[in-house]
């Protein structure tokens, strides 16, 4: 993988070369390559480019005699051309310096663009983070509502329980004050018939036993009347009995509904949110 990139690098570099220097940043983007992979393999590039041009070619002999006769001649023009060569070193060595330069802004500039990147890729993250930590902290309060809701219903519960007791407590001595109502009746009824069967045997006392028959049937009236306000005391009590356990039912339903919320698990869903609504919406 490192010599496919090398031998890009190098292909990238000989053909930009053409028209201006290779940098690293042009030569990455030529090449398809790191920019690690672009820095290294353009430095041997240039090495191995130098080294090329500073090759020397070997000598004939026949040059090596004009040589001699000319070297009087070339150290003159060496001394004459050195301030020359030496104003020419200079401007390479400036232009080696701006190249440099423009490769450090290159990377100073990629270096400010993977920041850029590493900054926005942060600060999505943040947003995501903090979308989830108040997402929690509904779910958090929207269990702790339901927690609420669920020991208010367990009190009513117990309220409406309570109460239950005492109607069928109630109820319950009604009940026995009607047998003792209607025993009464029975022992007056019994009373009015033996007066009836002496009057029919004493005919000489029936003033007296109208006097008492007027009397037991008052009574018998009156006794009448209590049993009938017994009666309906009964039929009241035993609708308010049935009204609570009505509602004691309706109760217990909904605890178990609710119930069966608080064990569902906490995992399920971004999906299934329809699930998730408040005891209100049931």
């Amino acid at each position: 993988m490192s010599q496919n990139a090398k031998d890009r690098v190098f292909a990238a570099a000989e053909e930009i070369v053409a028209e201006r220097r290779p940098t690293v940043s042009s030569v990455r983007e030529a090449a398809g390559v790191s920019n690690s992979d672009a820095t290294r393999f353009l430095r041997q590039w240039w090495a191995e480019r130098e080294a090329v041009s500073s090759q020397v070619a070997a000598t004939p002999p026949q040059v090596v005699e004009q040589a001699t006769r000319l070297a009087g001649a070339i150290w003159t023009e060496a001394v004459r051309q050195s301030e020359s060569r030496h104003s020419a070193v200079e401007a390479a060595w400036s232009q080696e310096s701006s190249n440099k330069a423009a490769e450090l802004a290159e990377l100073v500039e990629d270096l400010d663009k993977a920041a850029g990147r590493f900054d926005a890729m942060s600060m999505t993250l943040n947003a995501e983070k903090t979308a989830l930590e108040g997402k929690l902290m509904a779910r958090e309060q929207e269990l702790a509502e339901m927690q609420s809701s669920r020991d208010t219903l367990r009190v009513e519960l117990e309220e409406l329980r309570r109460e239950l007791a005492g109607a069928s407590a109630h109820a319950s001595s009604q009940q026995t004050r009607i047998k003792a109502l209607e025993t009464d009746l029975a022992g007056v009824r019994d009373d009015l018939s033996q007066s009836q069967e002496r009057a029919v045997r004493a005919e000489t006392q029936a003033a007296t036993l109208g006097a008492t028959l007027e009397s037991l049937q008052r009574q018998l009236d009156d006794r009448q009347a209590r049993l009938d306000m017994a009666e309906t005391a009964q039929a009241e009590s035993q609708l308010a009995a049935s009204a609570a356990s009505a509602r004691a039912a309706t109760l217990q339903e909904a605890n178990a509904a609710l119930m069966a919320r608080l064990t569902q698990p906490k995992t399920k869903n971004k999906g299934a949110t329809a699930a998730d609504s408040s005891p209100g919406d049931e």
